[in-house]
């Protein structure tokens, strides 16, 4: 009640027939992607030595995560925004309400999945809805969609706990980027703004010459090759033992169904590089990487 936004999507004959079509093409879009860089690489003059410009982690390593306790739990479901997916059995909305009863199953939930270095199936699983980039594009052409996901309330609360030791991580060993902004507390894409604003002034004061390249790499998230990643946090983060092995099962064997009203499309298994529409705590740890991006 209330929703009046009008879904636009392109002529079909069924919903099922359209959320396969879709799903078809964000995994094909994925791969073509990837192939092509995966060409380029191999024509390159480059060296394509995955760590050549990374350096070694020589502090002291992340072995593996802690437990959660029920107030951290408590506090970041309270904190999450009250979205819930298809998939979950109890909408986020009646969840928090009953939380003082529930807080303490769900941290025993968290913690069977940290301590056993397991991430079950069913959190793995994206619900993914296409929504058209841009009123004004043509509805009928697959290309002008982008994929909006969605993941089951619980297993955003367990990426919660490891978003947090991972920070913790980084930043008591400096491994953040010295200009990074977003998925970073008080480095907003705002302070992005104000640093590029400031320094264009400062250029133009001087009666200096700008130029400002902007680079937008398409399904960044999306084509980060998983082997390479899970050995660059090794090397170059310092993330070992039983938390490496968390994060291997986070990202492998991963699933997704499209979504076209109330008709989900089949399941479809997400290639070993692509990260099948990761949530927001993976792609802070996707920032862990340095910026080698043609080894990617």
């Amino acid at each position: 009640m209330g929703n009046t936004n009008q879904v636009i999507l392109p002529s079909h004959h069924s919903e099922i027939e359209l959320s396969n079509r879709f799903g078809i093409f964000f995994l094909g879009k994925i791969e073509t992607i990837k192939t092509n860089l995966c060409l380029v690489n191999e024509s390159s003059a480059y060296d394509n030595e995955e760590f050549n410009y990374d350096l070694k982690f020589k502090g002291q390593p992340l072995t593996f995560f802690t437990s959660a306790s029920v107030e951290e739990v408590r506090k970041i479901i309270l904190k999450a925004p009250t979205k819930s997916c298809e998939l979950d059995p109890l909408p986020t909305n009646i969840l928090k309400p009953c939380l003082n009863s529930l807080a303490t199953v769900i941290t025993k939930i968290v913690n069977l999945s940290l301590e056993p270095c397991c991430v079950p199936s069913s959190f793995k699983e994206a619900v993914v809805r296409p929504l058209l980039k841009n009123v004004g594009l043509d509805k009928e052409v697959l290309k002008n969609y982008r994929p909006v996901s969605n993941l089951p309330f619980v297993s955003k609360v367990v990426e919660k706990v490891v978003e947090t030791r991972l920070e913790n991580h980084h930043t008591s060993n400096s491994l953040h980027g010295n200009v990074q902004s977003a998925y970073r507390a008080c480095h907003s894409t705002k302070a992005a703004l104000l640093r590029v604003h400031h320094d264009i002034t400062v250029v133009l004061g001087n009666d200096w010459c700008t130029v400002f390249l902007m680079l937008d790499l398409s399904s960044t998230f999306d084509v980060i090759d998983h082997p390479i990643l899970i050995k660059r946090m090794e090397y170059s983060c310092g993330i070992t033992g039983t938390a490496l092995s968390w994060l291997k099962s986070y990202l492998e064997m991963r699933t997704q169904r499209i979504a076209i009203g109330s008709v989900l499309s089949d399941e479809n298994s997400s290639p070993i590089w692509c990260s099948s529409r990761i949530g927001p705590g993976t792609k802070t740890l996707l920032h862990f990487l340095k910026t080698n991006w043609r080894n990617m």
